[in-house]
């Protein structure tokens, strides 16, 4: 059974998730919450497995939130969704150990598929997103380390991204 936590701060988004899970037969929902406060607390006392999390929160950021849940529960693989993301941020969400940044547009079928991928130890990011980041090494065979002033190499998500282009899985 994979425990999963659903944080966003929209009650309907909120139950419309967990219709979504509920009709998994091995998911099961161990909580709701609406701030960065309430799922930290959410996933202290519950420890699931996933957390499925927006990016924006009334009292402050998904990436708030990670740094939060991850101080005190390290076990827990975080997915933040968003309607539209920028690179940014999602960096700032790997960098702080989410496991995930997916589209809040996305079909039901897709979420599920992102669930379990990040339960299976890899990673579900937006395909646009993975799309964007692996086009600055579209011109080479393999991926070598990005000179820049933001990084000085490739991290495991872009590594990873990079191997679902090649492989296909992302449109």
């Amino acid at each position: 059974m994979i425990r999963i936590a659903i944080v966003d701060d929209h009650i309907l988004f909120r139950e419309g998730l967990k219709a979504v899970i509920r009709s998994q037969p091995d998911f099961e929902v161990v909580g709701l919450a609406a701030t960065v406060q309430e799922a930290t607390g959410l996933v202290l006392a519950h420890r699931p497995d996933i957390v499925l999390m927006n990016f924006t929160l009334p009292d402050g950021s998904g990436v708030d939130a990670i740094r939060a849940i991850l101080a005190e529960y390290d076990q827990c693989k975080i997915i933040l969704m968003a309607i539209s993301g920028n690179e940014e941020d999602v960096h700032a969400s790997i960098r702080s150990g989410g496991k995930g940044f997916i589209s809040k547009n996305m079909a039901p079928s897709q979420l599920v598929e992102a669930i379990r991928s990040v339960q299976s130890e890899n990673n579900a990011f937006w395909p646009a997103m993975a799309k964007r980041e692996m086009s600055e090494f579209s011109h080479s065979k393999a991926p070598e380390a990005h000179t820049g002033s933001k990084r000085s190499k490739l991290t495991e998500l872009e590594m990873e991204a990079y191997r679902a282009c090649n492989a296909g899985r992302i449109n």
